[in-house]
């Protein structure tokens, strides 16, 4: 009896402590990939406090997850000078974060997952990014 009452109350604390990183909006890329649906939207880009923005042109403003820096910089797309441009992003969106898949600004495309949602720098970080399980990727 007593053990069944303790496998209950850590049940409640693992639900309140996983209620409070999805409501606490404490989510990341993979999170985002894991919960969200594809979606594509037109906008400006802004870089604030180190985070990347999306404004769309009907004013819903996103927080775009991109990976680790190192792939960014790696593949061109240096975050503090996409400020103000006109871009396309293609993702997996939940609520008001998007998970890039790939970002169109001008004539250059940025790939950053594939569309299952598998990150293009896995394998790539020396083991940095590394996580549990490869189905958490």
């Amino acid at each position: 009896m007593k053990q069944r009452n303790i496998f209950i109350i850590l049940a409640i604390l693992f639900i309140m402590i996983a209620s409070q990183t999805i409501m606490g909006h404490d989510l990341n890329g993979r999170d985002i990939a894991n919960m969200g649906n594809i979606i594509i939207v037109d906008g400006i880009l802004s870089f604030e406090e180190g985070e990347l923005y999306l404004t769309t042109y009907d004013n819903i403003k996103y927080n775009v997850h991109l990976g680790p820096e190192f792939y960014s910089n790696e593949i061109g797309f240096k975050r503090d000078n996409m400020h103000g441009q006109s871009a396309t992003v293609k993702g997996f969106y939940y609520e008001f974060d998007i998970s890039a898949i790939q970002i169109d600004v001008g004539d250059m495309s940025y790939l950053f997952r594939t569309e299952d949602g598998l990150p293009l720098w896995r394998g790539r970080g020396g083991g940095q990014n590394r996580v549990e399980s490869e189905d958490d990727c």
